[in-house]
């Protein structure tokens, strides 16, 4: 295990320093222009990080439009809105909206210049937005999709079988349908494009952005000594709550069932993600023993808050930090400032922002070592009964911004792939197809839960308790320590956040 991360970290710290290791720099297709993720994130690290401008080159972006010109009036609309969206944040609680505003808004109008002097092409979708036209694949070596979250299963596959690398924002597949069924059949749709890819060698990276935190990618480099030292992963615990307008429309449209998207879907995916990235999956879960609670914020249709507890296992195959049989317990919410005190939710919902991850790590005695990720602070601290709090350094090797962290990897594993890294079993992404397919089965499992109807009613989350949450608390009274937000505290000395 640890010679293996200790490879993948090196592949990755040649991918930074690389100037030419896939034959020069990636021609990338961008599927999705208008997405406020790929303008806040994407093409700020494609425009204006150098590491990653000499990697990359933009062919063409892609839309619902016919042509250049339509896409450019789109794009002057797009700005048009969101000179209104900063003027309703600045100054207020959502200030950082105000802020990923300005940011949005000076990447379109780089994009609206590139399409002006004819730096980057125009593609139109087809009608049925689920395909490129075949010419479009001839000058690009990959593609970055950001098309409504139903889509994404279908271009991943129509560019996969086009021979191209892919890097797909979350979720890679739904895993509801459109009345909010739970179903798999986008996932094992994914199954067989992932099968392909393999045969293909082929890299297709899920874009999930909490595995590319400084916060997680600083506990990723120290894993192999940490389970070493201390043991194996026995307990997960995490907390993501949010603040945000629910009256914008656009989050209105991404949280919804025609968009086949709720919160476990949009942020539980994040802590599911991580899990998966270190060889642990959900296990099988048990109505009797799991416990599950959801909150639907009118007029929402789906879920806003979730919280749940259970069980994971080591993904077959699969080299693994998880023990089997190790809890999980986390909660995400949307819109945790909106919930009255009364609903209780679990991370003190409607008083701030909340979003950290804690790791318990076991030894052969029985004796616990807490990891706990800050990803507001980008800090990693580390803390038991015998072990003072300290953190674990890793902060300035890594960007702020996610997308540098994730296009650095694709990069390198691009290169890696090219190299023959496959041999090594190096090339593939923490965020791999694979991973994001377990992870897609656990939030599928948990919304399989609701549907039986241990959480139908949207219960109250008060009713949220449950045994291995209790016991994992309990373990952390006895041995002194408390659960700190965002960090692992003792009595007396400041928790991290």
């Amino acid at each position: 295990m640890q010679k293996s991360e200790k490879g993948r970290m090196a592949v990755m710290a040649g991918a930074l320093t690389s100037q030419g290791g896939v034959d020069g720099k990636i021609k990338l297709g961008v599927v999705g222009y208008t997405s406020e993720w790929a303008q806040f994130q994407l093409f700020e690290a494609l425009f204006h990080i150098p590491e990653i401008r000499e990697k990359y080159e933009i062919a063409w972006i892609s839309g619902g439009e016919q042509n250049a010109g339509e896409a450019r009036q789109r794009i002057w609309r797009e700005v048009g809105e969101k000179a209104g969206d900063f003027g309703s944040t600045v100054a207020t609680p959502l200030e950082w909206r105000a802020k990923n505003v300005r940011q949005e808004t000076k990447n379109l109008m780089t994009l609206d210049e590139m399409l002006e002097k004819g730096k980057v092409a125009y593609v139109p979708m087809n009608r049925n937005w689920n395909e490129l036209p075949e010419s479009a694949y001839d000058s690009v070596d990959a593609v970055a999709i950001f098309t409504n979250n139903p889509t994404h299963h279908f271009y991943i596959a129509d560019a996969v079988a086009h021979g191209k690398h892919v890097l797909c924002e979350k979720p890679l597949a739904p895993v509801f349908d459109n009345v909010g069924s739970p179903t798999m059949h986008a996932v094992r749709s994914l199954e067989d494009t992932a099968k392909e890819a393999e045969r293909r060698n082929l890299i297709v990276m899920d874009a999930e952005h909490y595995s590319q935190k400084i916060a997680t990618l600083t506990f990723f480099g120290h894993l192999p000594e940490l389970s070493e030292k201390y043991g194996k992963i026995t307990s997960v615990f995490g907390v993501i709550n949010e603040i945000d307008n629910p009256e914008k429309g656009r989050t209105r449209k991404a949280l919804s069932r025609e968009n086949q998207t709720g919160a476990l879907a949009d942020t539980g995916i994040h802590i599911l993600g991580i899990v998966a990235a270190i060889g642990g999956e959900l296990g099988e879960v048990d109505k009797e023993a799991d416990s599950l609670a959801m909150k639907q914020l009118a007029p929402y249709d789906v879920d806003t808050y979730v919280s749940f507890n259970g069980r994971l296992k080591p993904i077959c195959g699969k080299e693994s930090w998880i023990s089997d049989g190790a809890t999980i317990d986390f909660s995400v919410g949307k819109f945790i400032d909106r919930y009255s005190p009364e609903d209780s939710v679990k991370g003190g919902g409607g008083k701030a922002e909340e979003k950290y991850l804690s790791f318990r790590f076991t030894d052969d005695k029985g004796e616990h070592v807490y990891a706990s990720l800050d990803f507001k602070a980008g800090e990693v601290t580390l803390q038991g009964v015998n072990i003072p709090k300290r953190w674990l350094e890793g902060k300035g090797h890594f960007h702020s911004l996610e997308y540098a962290n994730i296009l650095t990897e694709f990069y390198g594993c691009i290169s890696s792939a090219k190299s023959g890294g496959v041999s090594l079993g190096l090339n593939q992404p923490r965020t791999s197809i694979r991973n994001s397919i377990a992870a897609l089965k656990g939030v599928h499992s948990i919304y399989q839960l609701a549907r039986a109807g241990q959480s139908s009613q949207l219960q109250d989350c008060n009713q949220f308790q449950n045994s291995s949450q209790i016991q994992v608390h309990k373990q952390m009274q006895e041995n002194g320590i408390a659960a700190g937000k965002g960090g692992i505290a003792v009595p007396g000395v400041a928790a991290t956040g």
